[in-house]
């Protein structure tokens, strides 16, 4: 990502903010996708190969920085912790009630969701760490501004993305 879209991505607000981020994710998706390692590098049936793991880590990070990106409230209000069992509440009633969790759940109930999926991502990012240096993320989220979370976390993913590329196109070459 060049400097110009990093910095759109940090400076904007609102509504310009939620079309720059979800632009953003889906274009990281779809060079996730282009970079998917060959069948033949998978690994064995029993354990996948370090580079399919990190791989399965960037997919999984990516479709949960998707998915918040869309719950992130058009105001950018702060997430408060007082408001997080009530949503959690409701989350869970509705899991247990129905048996199944819709878009419209989430939205409902973003102020928990957007955290999941926020951490869903997060937890992914850290554990990219066991194969790559990481840049640092926030040690929680619980009262903090979710559009600011949701850069950090988004640009951390990216930087490692460009390693992990890098690093693959160079033993492609030695290969």
């Amino acid at each position: 990502m060049d400097e110009e879209r990093r910095r759109e991505l940090v400076d904007s607000q609102g509504l310009s903010w939620l079309v720059s981020a979800r632009n953003q994710v889906q274009l990281f998706m779809l060079k996730v996708h282009e970079s998917a390692p060959p069948s033949s590098e998978a690994g064995t049936t029993t354990e996948a190969s370090p580079e399919l793991r990190q791989w399965l880590l960037f997919v999984g990070a990516g479709f949960s920085l998707w998915r918040a990106v869309f719950l992130v409230d058009p105001k950018d209000v702060d997430r408060q912790t007082s408001d997080l069992q009530e949503n959690a509440t409701a989350f869970l009633e509705k899991v247990i009630q129905t048996n199944a969790v819709t878009f419209g759940d989430d939205r409902s109930c973003a102020t928990w969701s957007s955290g999941y999926y926020l951490n869903n991502a997060r937890y992914r990012v850290k554990a990219l760490a066991a194969f790559r240096e990481v840049p640092p993320l926030r040690p929680g989220i619980a009262n903090a501004r979710i559009r600011e979370v949701w850069n950090e976390t988004f640009l951390a993913l990216l930087d490692t993305f460009h390693g992990f590329v890098s690093e693959g196109k160079s033993s492609k070459r030695m290969a």
